[in-house]
Formats: C-alpha cells, structure tokens, sequence
C-alpha cells in the first residue's frame, strides 16, 4: 500500500473512566461502542481491516471489506470499531471462526458495521495524524456524508456537552448503544 500512514499504527485507546475530567475547552466526548477496534486501510482495490493488537480482520468481516472497496474514496485510513448493532458482543466474537462458510454465512445473516472515530489518511492517501482532531473529525463527516448514508459506514456520535456526555456515560452497561449515520 502506498499510504502514508503505516500498517504498523496502533489504534488510540480509549481510557475507561467512571466520572468526565474537569470541564475545559477543547473537548469532545463520545459515547463507548461494544465492538473490535478496528483501522480500515483503502488503497484503490487493496484492503487491510487490523485489529487493535495489528492482526487482519477482513477473512473474518469479509462484508465490511467488500464494501469499503465498493466505496469512494478509493484511499484512505479509518479509525473506528466494527459492531453487529442490535446484537450482543458474542455474534462479533463468533466471527472469528475457522470456517470460511461459517464466516460467510454469518457475514450475511448479521451484517457488521463500522463505526469511524477518525480520519487518518485522506482521499490522496496523506497522513492527517499531524493534524488537529477537530480537522480531522470535520473530514471525517465530510467523507461519510459523500457515501450518502451507506449502512456498513457510521459516524461516532459526538458531543462537546459536558451533560450529554454524562447522559451517556450513566447509560453504559445498559444496552444504550446509537449512533448516527452521516447523510
């Protein structure tokens, strides 16, 4: 791939916390995902789905991979998690199975979906790792309105509402998973 962002990046972690720091300019809160960290490589026909610990995820999502081929731009690097909405966390662990048809009919009976954090690479496959967050986000949710609502895609929700961030912080563990898609 010819990308400037390595295949070697690590995913940012998210720290888990029970109470939002100190109110201040500058930050965004969202809500946590249930899923497997993921970063999308898209270099024209070439994907690479990795896990947090830099493992390939397409054999096992082979349906998340068939549409990010499918969609444009035809390069670029997401930052984000695959999630099965509407389904516990053990339908993402059984994706990873030995069986090819195992995989394939799962892929098809409980779609997987991505939801993007972050834009690390744009359309011309350049790093925006030095660029500030709020650029990058702002890039990420003009690509994702440009897929006109695909349904493997989905934006992180965000907020920059102290309150709507604690709102969310006491509903985890409860099931209240959403997000938003980007039209």
């Amino acid at each position: 791939m010819s990308l400037e962002v390595p295949l070697t990046l690590e995913p940012m972690e998210a720290e888990a916390v029970d109470e939002l720091p100190p109110a201040g300019k500058g930050w965004q809160f969202e809500p946590k995902v249930d899923g497997f960290r993921c970063i999308i490589f898209r270099d024209g026909d070439q994907v690479h789905l990795q896990s947090r610990r830099q493992k390939p995820l397409e054999r096992y999502f082979p349906e998340v991979a068939d549409a990010t081929r499918s969609i444009e731009p035809i390069r670029f690097v997401l930052d984000g998690e695959l999630v099965i909405p509407g389904q516990p966390f053990d339908a993402l662990q059984l994706r990873l199975h030995p069986a090819e048809s195992r995989i394939r009919k799962l892929s098809v009976q409980i779609p997987a979906q991505f939801v993007a954090f972050d834009l690390l690479a744009d359309a011309e496959g350049h790093s925006l790792l030095q660029h500030p967050f709020e650029e990058r986000r702002a890039a990420l949710e003009a690509m994702l309105r440009r897929m006109r609502g695909h349904p493997t895609f989905l934006l992180s929700k965000a907020t920059r509402s102290p309150a709507m961030a604690r709102k969310w912080l006491s509903n985890v563990g409860r099931g209240q998973r959403q997000w938003d898609r980007c039209r």
